[in-house]
């Protein structure tokens, strides 16, 4: 080797050594942790309309799946939700987990570019990505 190549791979791992152990993601489907506040026997979800919009799917379907799963009447106001209940944030993670697993990314492809389509008595998950169409249970 000569001594140029050599300078110039000892300045390529100075230069690796230097560099950052995790770089940043550059995800572009990010969801918001739900800001969760107990208040007496409620619990307060403070940013759902953000969790909503970053999903990009109805409320009305998100309150009535988070409804069904946590068995807890849920009533919406303004940006945030109140659940009639004292419920764990953990368990409310989980749960909006399951909802984007269910009905925001496609099966085939692992994309969140999807929209639920409903056809006759059925709903579909739709990617627009790689054109998958794939039947989901209603909620």
């Amino acid at each position: 080797m000569s001594t140029t190549e050599e300078e110039y791979l000892a300045m390529l791992k100075r230069v690796r050594e230097k560099l950052p152990k995790v770089l940043e993601t550059s995800e572009r489907f990010v969801i918001p942790d739900p800001e969760v506040v107990h208040e007496g026997g409620y619990t307060h979800i403070l940013n759902f309309k953000e969790i909503a919009d970053a999903v990009d799917r109805d409320p009305d379907h998100i309150i009535l799946f988070l409804s069904h799963e946590l068995g807890v009447p849920i009533v919406k106001a303004a940006k945030r939700l109140i659940l009639q209940a004292r419920v764990k944030r953990r368990l409310i993670e989980d749960k909006i987990q399951k909802y984007i697993k269910n009905y925001v990314i496609c099966p085939e492809c692992g994309k969140p570019d999807t929209k639920l389509i409903k056809q006759k008595r059925y709903v579909y998950l739709k990617c627009e990505v790689c054109g998958a169409e794939t039947p989901v249970r209603k909620v």
